[in-house]
């Protein structure tokens, strides 16, 4: 696999079952941030957020909404309105840089833009 002169931070290591399942998790978020990078690689849609075991097809709706960040714009929110000191602790940087939980959906467009622009840089 090539690396295109970055290093690689996150070595697997299956040393315990947490670590694995961290693991797993890590790879599927790169097989999905590739696949969101115009990538073309053969996997399968069971594996991503909204698929519904019950009737084996994809949401898309759902889908959407964690490739666009919707996940985290709700968490954002949920935080604001129960627990304000944590949110201003776990979102540090955004509240710096101005990004707001109504944002995340663009922010995240801006960027699966920019790596489809270029995905080497």
């Amino acid at each position: 696999m090539r690396n295109f002169g970055r290093s690689i931070t996150n070595p697997c290591k299956y040393t315990n079952a947490s670590t694995v399942r961290a693991s797993r998790q890590v790879l599927e978020t790169r097989l999905k941030s590739a696949l969101d990078g115009g990538l073309d690689i053969p996997h399968s849609d069971k594996r991503f957020a909204g698929f519904k075991k019950e009737n084996k097809q994809l949401d898309a709706g759902v889908h959407r909404k964690y490739v666009y960040g919707g996940h985290v714009a709700a968490y954002m929110m949920m935080l604001i309105e129960d627990e304000l000191e944590k949110y201003q602790t776990h979102f540090s940087e955004y509240i710096k840089k101005g990004i707001e939980a109504d944002g995340i959906e663009e922010l995240y467009r801006k960027v699966h833009a920019g790596i489809r622009a270029d995905p080497i840089a």
